[in-house]
């Protein structure tokens, strides 16, 4: 699919909250806590904690909702429940959950799964696979690469073409051995389906296109019946979020095909050269703000809905993650994110049309939010002050010295690297080196990993940890030493010591901030303790505790009291 598609992609699983009647267990000031509201989050605390029910721990749950009616109503104080920041945030979380509804209403009503559906899924979950694959970014890309196969080139060719990453790149595309769920679900389908040597049809991925070539397959022989009603449920819920995910990319494969997006090439090529100044921030703000208004007013986009200038797209480009915003190296990626866009504006109308901002699982999933931001909000304004009015320079000292033997630079050691992808070609390179062939030009020639390969294959200094399995025989062998054939899964390398560095201890001044960091956690858990403390110290709260050792508690896991 489109990198656009992204913007609206839809997420399936909510947890709404609501207030319910019930006997009063406890009182906040003028906030009250019913039996009703303490038995639906004290049983989803048991469920998920896997505890035993006992008063001791009832009491702590009740003290939890508590200190975070108290969290709410001190941001309330403050106007932090209000201001931009909370505003904006809960516009985010109206428009995800209204798109997420509106995924939900053009698919469950259309919806049906089939036995033979949830069995083929069934053999899907007990399959291996192995394939290959290239990238394109357009449909039209991905099918000249298919006539450049079909015209005789392979895939280890056109792959360092097609991939940035340097194993893909290198490996002629290979995606090694994988199951059911490892893989984005179109690559999957067309591993697991297609014949054996077949080479794919543009296949749309959430981003871009593909073409796939099966190489392996091996479905599991021995499932029982039994196996397959433990994974029922999964592999329903599975096929259904299949069925969705098609149905919401027809959608706004339709929505895209009826806005007919045009650009104006010029503004277009202006946002991408500024497109780290005016979207990712990362020039001065005065400076931000003279490019944006230089060019804010040139026409950008044009659909059958209207116009956009610059301006108008650069605001909207903030609905975007920036994740989402660093995708874009290019100006087909910049027309990307502006058809997203605009497709999401029409999604968030029609879910609108169909009543969805009084549909009881949209308002549950802002709730939700709502109740998450708010109580990490009030929790970062207490962290963020420990610290402010500095550190006590007795109390740094005191810890440095108690802890000095761990306050150090560990030992280091840069090593040179030849991978490849072969056993037998690395003891052929082996063999060159033993006769005085030079290490770097044969890194230089030969290794996989690309951006060492132009450096000699120099990896660069790291300590024991840094080069995993491979650091001890690092630390162990000299400098100028050989070592390898060495497995470096899925690949072989051999590898050159090239120079070490002793550890030494860390002066204070040195370990200063180190100190400061292992400090800093518990700090920030006595902050928030001392902050709720006061918040209770001025509050008036009564707790009915003849109420909460009557409520009844049912759990799956649990009898009934």
């Amino acid at each position: 699919m489109k990198r656009w598609a992204v913007v609206f992609a839809a997420a399936l699983s909510f947890i709404g909250c609501s207030r319910e009647k019930g006997t009063i267990v406890a009182e906040v000031d003028e906030v009250r806590i019913t039996s009703d509201q303490f038995q639906k989050r004290y049983e989803q605390y048991l469920a998920q904690g896997g505890k035993r029910d006992n008063i001791k721990l009832r009491l702590e749950v009740l003290n939890n909702m508590i200190n975070e009616e108290l969290m709410y109503k001190d941001l309330a104080r403050r106007g932090m429940d209000r201001d931009s920041v909370y505003r904006r945030r809960m516009d985010e979380a109206l428009a995800q959950a209204l798109l997420d509804g509106y995924a939900r209403r053009i698919s469950f009503d259309t919806i049906t799964i089939t036995d033979r559906e949830v069995q083929d899924e069934f053999r899907f979950y007990n399959t291996k696979a192995s394939a290959r694959y290239l990238y394109a970014k357009t449909e039209k890309g991905a099918w000249e690469l298919k006539r450049r196969l079909e015209r005789g080139e392979t895939f280890e060719s056109l792959a360092r073409q097609v991939f940035e990453d340097p194993g893909l790149a290198t490996n002629g595309g290979y995606l090694g051995v994988f199951g059911w769920g490892e893989m984005e679900t179109a690559l999957e389908q067309a591993a697991f389906t297609l014949p054996l040597g077949t080479v794919s049809d543009p296949i749309k991925l959430r981003i871009g296109y593909a073409i796939v070539k099966p190489e392996s397959r091996m479905v599991q022989p021995l499932a029982s019946e039994s196996d397959y009603f433990n994974v029922l449920q999964k592999l329903a819920d599975r096929v259904q979020e299949k069925k969705i995910d098609r149905l919401v990319r027809r959608a706004a494969d339709e929505i895209v095909k009826g806005l007919a997006p045009s650009f104006n090439e010029q503004a277009v090529n202006e946002v991408f050269k500024h497109w780290g100044i005016l979207v990712r921030n990362e020039t001065p703000e005065r400076e931000q703000h003279a490019l944006a208004q230089n060019i804010s007013t040139m026409r950008f986009m044009q659909t059958t809905r209207g116009t956009w200038s610059v301006g108008e797209f650069i605001a909207r480009v903030e609905w975007t993650t920036e994740k989402q915003r660093r995708r874009v190296r290019s100006t087909d990626d910049v027309k990307d994110v502006a058809i997203g866009l605009a497709a999401r504006e029409v999604m968030l109308e029609r879910a609108r049309a169909m009543g969805l901002e009084n549909d009881s699982t949209v308002r549950g999933q802002v709730a939700n939010v709502r109740q998450r931001f708010l109580l990490r909000r009030w929790a970062d304004t207490v962290e963020d002050t420990v610290g402010n009015s500095g550190w006590d320079a007795r109390l740094l000292d005191s810890v440095y010295q108690a802890n000095k033997q761990y306050y150090a630079y560990p030992p280091e050691v840069n090593v040179a690297e030849i991978l490849v992808r072969t056993e037998e070609e690395a003891k052929a390179l082996r063999r060159k080196l033993d006769r005085g062939a030079d290490f770097a030009t044969l890194a230089r020639t030969h290794s996989i990993r690309l951006w060492a390969a132009k450096r000699g294959g120099e990896l660069g200094f790291g300590t024991q940890a840094t080069f995993g399995p491979m650091g001890e025989k690092f630390f162990k062998a000299s400098i100028g030493e050989l070592l390898g054939p060495e497995w470096v899964d899925p690949y072989w390398a051999i590898f050159k010591i090239l120079e070490k560095k002793p550890g030494r201890p860390k002066s204070y001044a040195e370990a200063r901030e180190d100190v400061i960091a292992g400090l800093l956690p518990q700090r920030k858990i006595e902050a928030v303790r001392s902050a709720l403390s006061k918040l209770r110290s001025r509050s008036s709260i009564t707790i009915n505790t003849a109420v909460l050792e009557t409520i009844t508690i049912t759990t799956d896991h649990q009898a009934k009291r």
